[in-house]
């Protein structure tokens, strides 16, 4: 199912205006004023939306653990820092490696 929506970078005009004041078509939407998707591209918005939303429920446990754990198991400082390291290292690799393999099975690229 394809839906509409008002060009986010013309506002729905269709012409954009350069640095030098001349108006020219829109580049993101071809002059029509609106853009077109489809369902599957509103799922990834969504599935994408649910995995920034465990990652930030992720770092809220994580945090909350490694206050506790310095506060009381009063490990190294050193440890301590090294067990941050590797909880923000693994939450970067899944976030990567969930978006790769998106747009990798959507046969778009993320740039």
């Amino acid at each position: 199912m394809k839906h509409r929506h008002s060009c986010p970078k013309c506002s729905g005009s269709g012409l954009v205006r350069d640095d030098e004041g001349i108006d020219d078509i829109c580049t993101e939407c071809n002059g029509r004023g609106f853009i077109t998707f489809t369902s599957k591209e509103k799922v990834f918005e969504s599935s994408f939306m649910k995995i920034i939303f465990f990652s930030v429920l992720f770092l809220i446990v994580f945090y909350s653990l490694f206050v506790i754990s310095l506060t009381i198991f009063r490990f190294n400082f050193t440890v301590e820092i090294i067990v941050l390291f590797i909880g923000h290292a693994a939450l970067a690799t899944i976030l990567i490696s969930y978006l790769m393999l998106k747009s990798l099975s959507d046969g778009r690229s993320t740039g």
